[in-house]
C-alpha cells in the first residue's frame, strides 16, 4: 500500500498551526515525518492519529471546515510559574565578587 505524502504546509493547515511550528517539530522529532532526499514529508493519517485531532462540523450541510481541537499525549504537568519561583544557583566567583561589591 502506498502512502500518500503531503508538505510542512499543508499539514500545518491541516492542525491549524504555522508551518515553523510544523519545523520545529521535526527536530525535537515531536512529530511522525519522511526525508524525502532533503524534503520532509508527512503522511497525514499517521500525524493526525498521533496528535488524536477530532474535526467537529459547526453545520452539516457546509464543507468539512470545522474546529480542531489537537489533544497531545504528553503527561507531563506544565508548571507556568516555573520560572518565576525559581532563583538560579550563584557559582563561587559569582557569590565572591557579590560580596567584594558589598551586595550580599
Amino acid at each position: 500500500m502506498k502512502k500518500s505524502l503531503i508538505t510542512a504546509k499543508q499539514i500545518a493547515e491541516r492542525l491549524g498551526i504555522q508551518t515553523q511550528t510544523v519545523y520545529l517539530w521535526v527536530r525535537q522529532k515531536r512529530i511522525p515525518f519522511y526525508r524525502v532526499g532533503r524534503l520532509i514529508k508527512f503522511d497525514e493519517q499517521e500525524v493526525l492519529a498521533h496528535f488524536k485531532v477530532e474535526v467537529e462540523k459547526e453545520d452539516p450541510g457546509e464543507k468539512q471546515t470545522g474546529k480542531r481541537t489537537p489533544t497531545f499525549r504528553s503527561t507531563k504537568e506544565i508548571d507556568p510559574f516555573r520560572t518565576l519561583r525559581s532563583k538560579p544557583e550563584l557559582t563561587s566567583d559569582q557569590r565572591r565578587y557579590r560580596k567584594l561589591l558589598g551586595m550580599e
